[in-house]
């Protein structure tokens, strides 16, 4: 039906919405899945870096990068 209105010309913005998420979907199905879960891990580590302040040189300077002691 989709397919349908967008040949077709009816309010081409909510047909093509729905197709694009339908094949969203069966893309998702197909591949994403392995995808996602495939890079999980060092996705979720580096989210974790960036939350703690920490980062690949292991110390953890928050956004001023600095020791913060007194002078």
């Amino acid at each position: 039906m989709d397919a349908a209105g967008v040949v077709m010309g009816w309010k081409f913005f909510d047909h093509a919405a729905h197709l694009g998420g339908a094949l969203f979907g069966i893309g998702y199905i197909l591949f994403g899945q392995d995808l996602i879960w495939r890079n999980r891990e060092p996705f979720v580590k580096r989210w974790h870096d960036l939350r703690t302040g920490g980062g690949a040189s292991g110390g953890g300077g928050g956004a001023s990068g600095g020791g913060g002691g007194a002078a």
